[in-house]
């Protein structure tokens, strides 16, 4: 009775596999279709960006896309606001002139981000430190 309801048990999870593997590539199929529309609108409106999002995403969900690559852009070095603001742009200008994907300009415009909020919150502190060391009048 046991070795009974394992079988049906397997047949069943084969059977709820083989529907989900169905759904699963009809999706992939579809986003594909429409992605690859997107890419082509993108192209025809001259929208360097949106065609290259469009086809890092065809990579993506078809496995191609390797999301722990290396970036390699310039950016100032980041002392302060102003800095952050320079670099900020230079990422912006990467992308519109197709040295830089927009999902990597994501990527090192939150490290800028990071890096300027660091330097803000040290800032701070070293502003309310001379704040409280100073003797009350």
């Amino acid at each position: 009775m046991m070795r009974v309801a394992c079988c049906e048990a397997r047949v069943r999870l084969k059977e709820l596999h083989t529907g989900l593997r169905e759904r699963h590539n009809v999706t992939i199929d579809s986003l594909t279709k429409e992605l690859e529309a997107d890419r082509e609108v993108a192209r025809a409106n001259n929208q360097a960006s949106a065609a290259v999002s469009a086809t890092m995403s065809i990579a993506r969900i078809h496995g191609l896309a390797d999301g722990d690559k290396m970036i390699k852009f310039d950016i100032p070095t980041i002392e302060g606001a102003a800095d952050a603001m320079a670099a900020t742009a230079m990422i912006i200008q990467g992308v519109v002139q197709g040295d830089l994907a927009p999902e990597d300009a994501k990527a090192v415009a939150t490290l800028v981000e990071t890096y300027r909020r660091a330097v803000e919150t040290v800032d701070l502190e070293e502003r309310v430190s001379a704040l409280e060391s100073e003797p009350a009048n």
